[in-house]
């Protein structure tokens, strides 16, 4: 029975995958006349790469592949280099890119072994944990935004209200201050007045 594209799809998807810029080299297979070259994945899983390549590989074409490990991912410096042979699945055309990153590549492995499967395994399932745990710096970025402008938003009626007051405050005492002239002026008046009719006196 012959499985519809969408059930080969989910399958092709089952392994958990992680983005990881791991440095990478790739070299044709027996049959092909592919130069190797270096570049690094985009994304990983236990079942294949997607990387970037800046030569065209046909899908189906055979390819070697030696994939460089993080230093945490495994405990024998030997088992950080991941060697196996792949198969091109997809290899798309990406003008905009620089040269070196021409086509989208995606590769699957084919003879990788058990332990070095499971190495990848942990490695990809550590990676989305981490990630999980983290909010990434673009999402904390937003929340310090959103603290920011709802701060301001909480603090803007208070200093309001304080400007007002203070305005206030500067009013009236610019009244008491004139009343207190005005005042001392009338008062000083009166009495020269009676001094005036004393003498006259």
């Amino acid at each position: 029975m012959r499985l519809s594209k969408s059930t080969q799809r989910m399958e092709r998807r089952a392994s958990a995958r992680t983005d990881a810029n791991l440095s990478m080299r790739l070299m044709g297979g027996r049959a092909e006349t592919l130069p190797e070259f270096v570049t690094e994945t985009e994304n990983v899983s236990s079942s294949g790469v997607y990387c970037y390549s800046p030569h065209y590989l046909a899908p189906l074409s055979k390819v070697g592949l030696t994939l460089v490990l993080p230093d945490r991912a495994a405990d024998d410096p030997a088992d950080r280099l991941l060697k196996c042979e792949a198969v091109v699945v997809r290899c798309q055309q990406n003008p905009a890119t620089a040269a070196g990153r021409r086509y989208e590549l995606a590769c699957s492995f084919l003879d990788l072994d058990d332990d070095h499967r499971q190495l990848l395994d942990e490695f990809v399932t550590l990676r989305n944990l981490k990630a999980l745990r983290a909010p990434s710096a673009a999402t904390a970025r937003r929340t310090r935004t959103r603290a920011v402008s709802t701060a301001r938003a909480k603090a803007r009626p208070v200093v309001r209200a304080r400007a007002k007051a203070a305005k206030k405050k500067t009013v009236r005492a610019a009244r008491t201050k004139r009343t207190a002239r005005s005042s001392a002026a009338t008062a000083s008046g009166g009495r020269s007045r009676t001094r005036g009719r004393s003498r006259a006196r």
